[in-house]
């Protein structure tokens, strides 16, 4: 049975975005307030389930870390690689597409871009094949 209990990493998602919305210690404890508790660590599932959808609506964003970002463009360079071996394409052709999408060759895209590339791609190889 899994625990109603929060993880110490919720809990400090919640103070990132206590911090990043500029929150006073009262304007976080009426917040936790509308969903029954005083603290934080009084929260169920399901009610942090509530108070994160809440802080996302009035402008939470939570940051994401570098090498999550590193590690997420590094896949979606390989599924390219992939894929231009796949269609017999050489690394030419992905920089094409970027330089069409966005005037630099990819590896010069940031990690959106370089997945929007990955799209196309995807699309090219579909058609090859159906």
């Amino acid at each position: 049975m899994k625990s109603n209990k929060l993880s110490t990493k919720q809990i400090a998602k919640l103070h990132v975005a206590k911090k990043q919305l500029g929150l006073s210690e009262d304007e976080y404890r009426a917040i936790l307030s509308r969903f029954g508790v005083s603290s934080s660590k009084e929260l169920k599932q399901r009610q942090w389930v509530a108070v994160e959808s809440y802080l996302y609506k009035i402008g939470f964003k939570p940051m994401i870390n570098r090498k999550q970002t590193q590690d997420r463009r590094a896949n979606y360079i390989n599924k390219i690689t992939a894929i231009l071996l796949d269609c017999k394409l050489t690394t030419n052709y992905a920089d094409g597409i970027a330089k069409q999408m966005f005037g630099k060759e990819i590896i010069n895209c940031n990690t959106n871009e370089v997945k929007a590339v990955m799209i196309a791609l995807i699309t090219y190889q579909k058609k090859m094949v159906g």
